[in-house]
Protein backbone atom coordinates (compact mmCIF):
# COMPACT_ATOMS: atom_id res chain seq x y z
CA UNK A 1 0.00 0.00 0.00
CA UNK A 2 1.38 3.36 -0.96
CA UNK A 3 1.69 6.26 1.39
CA UNK A 4 -1.08 8.35 -0.27
CA UNK A 5 -3.48 5.35 -0.12
CA UNK A 6 -2.69 4.82 3.54
CA UNK A 7 -3.14 8.50 4.25
CA UNK A 8 -6.59 8.49 2.55
CA UNK A 9 -7.65 5.43 4.53
CA UNK A 10 -6.56 7.05 7.79
CA UNK A 11 -8.39 10.25 6.85
CA UNK A 12 -11.57 8.29 6.06
CA UNK A 13 -11.38 6.45 9.34
CA UNK A 14 -10.90 9.73 11.16
CA UNK A 15 -13.99 11.14 9.44
CA UNK A 16 -15.96 8.01 10.30
CA UNK A 17 -14.94 8.30 13.95
CA UNK A 18 -15.95 11.97 14.05
CA UNK A 19 -19.31 11.10 12.48
CA UNK A 20 -19.88 8.31 15.01
CA UNK A 21 -18.85 10.60 17.88
CA UNK A 22 -21.21 13.34 16.67
CA UNK A 23 -24.05 10.82 16.40
CA UNK A 24 -23.40 9.48 19.90
CA UNK A 25 -23.37 13.02 21.29
CA UNK A 26 -26.66 13.81 19.50
CA UNK A 27 -28.23 10.65 20.93
CA UNK A 28 -27.00 11.52 24.44
CA UNK A 29 -28.42 15.03 24.15
CA UNK A 30 -31.78 13.66 23.02
CA UNK A 31 -31.86 11.11 25.84
CA UNK A 32 -30.99 13.81 28.40
CA UNK A 33 -33.76 16.08 27.10
CA UNK A 34 -36.30 13.28 27.14
CA UNK A 35 -35.24 12.29 30.66
CA UNK A 36 -36.03 15.81 31.83
CA UNK A 37 -39.39 15.64 30.04
CA UNK A 38 -40.18 12.31 31.71
CA UNK A 39 -39.42 13.78 35.14
CA UNK A 40 -41.73 16.71 34.40
CA UNK A 41 -44.47 14.37 33.21
CA UNK A 42 -44.02 12.28 36.36
CA UNK A 43 -44.59 15.37 38.49
CA UNK A 44 -47.65 16.32 36.43
CA UNK A 45 -49.06 12.81 36.79
CA UNK A 46 -48.56 12.87 40.56
CA UNK A 47 -50.40 16.21 40.72
CA UNK A 48 -53.23 14.87 38.58
CA UNK A 49 -53.53 11.76 40.77
CA UNK A 50 -53.68 13.95 43.85
CA UNK A 51 -56.40 16.12 42.31
CA UNK A 52 -58.35 13.03 41.26
CA UNK A 53 -58.15 11.61 44.79
CA UNK A 54 -59.45 14.90 46.19
CA UNK A 55 -62.31 14.96 43.70
CA UNK A 56 -63.18 11.36 44.49
CA UNK A 57 -63.34 12.21 48.18
CA UNK A 58 -65.54 15.24 47.51
CA UNK A 59 -67.89 13.19 45.33
CA UNK A 60 -68.14 10.53 48.03
CA UNK A 61 -69.03 13.22 50.58
CA UNK A 62 -71.67 14.68 48.25
CA UNK A 63 -73.16 11.23 47.66
CA UNK A 64 -73.29 10.63 51.42
CA UNK A 65 -75.08 13.96 51.94
CA UNK A 66 -77.57 13.23 49.16
CA UNK A 67 -78.37 9.80 50.59
CA UNK A 68 -78.71 11.24 54.09
CA UNK A 69 -81.20 13.84 52.81
CA UNK A 70 -83.14 11.24 50.84
CA UNK A 71 -82.43 13.14 47.63
CA UNK A 72 -80.25 10.56 46.07
CA UNK A 73 -81.87 7.92 43.95
CA UNK A 74 -78.51 6.41 43.28
CA UNK A 75 -77.58 2.77 43.70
Amino acid sequence: MTSPDLSRRVDRQGEDLRAISDTVLDIKETVDEQSVTLVEHGRDLAEIKSTLAGHSQQLAEILTLLRANGSGNTP
